[in-house]
């Protein structure tokens, strides 16, 4: 959890990250850029444990590190965009090539905007402030 962002799930590898689009600093930007994703492997990816020598210690792994393309797990998790001085804002999911894939449906709460990152169906995103 950050001054500006927290994610709350199920424990879970992954990262997520908030950017302004504009040349501001995050409380006087009206737009962001929002990337939220799990674990990313190629999709043939393996890891291959040896025999176990004691109880809690392996011999070894080989990893079987694959082709591409690689697979992008989503985050079960909602991202908590605080204090950027905003009341009415749209949220969008973007496509790999950064255009509008669909509209998320967000909500406010006190200060804070929630975002229910699985609804994205997407890695990148768009927060967009609106006028009031």
């Amino acid at each position: 959890e950050t001054r500006f962002l927290a994610v709350r799930g199920k424990p879970q590898f992954g990262v997520v990250a908030l950017v302004p689009l504009e040349r501001k600093p995050l409380t006087e930007a009206k737009r962001w850029f929002l990337v939220a994703v799990g674990r990313v492997a190629n999709k043939d990816y393996d890891a291959v444990y040896n025999e176990p020598i004691g109880v809690y210690r392996l011999s070894g792994v080989r990893l079987k590190i694959g082709q591409g393309p690689a697979v992008c797990e989503p985050l079960k998790a909602t991202a908590t965009l605080k204090n950027l001085g905003v009341k009415n804002f749209r949220v969008f999911a973007l496509t790999p090539q950064l255009t509008v894939k669909h509209e998320i449906r967000a909500t406010v709460t006190g200060n804070s905007i929630v975002i229910p990152l699985e609804k994205a169906q997407s890695v990148w995103m768009v927060v967009e402030g609106k006028e009031q």
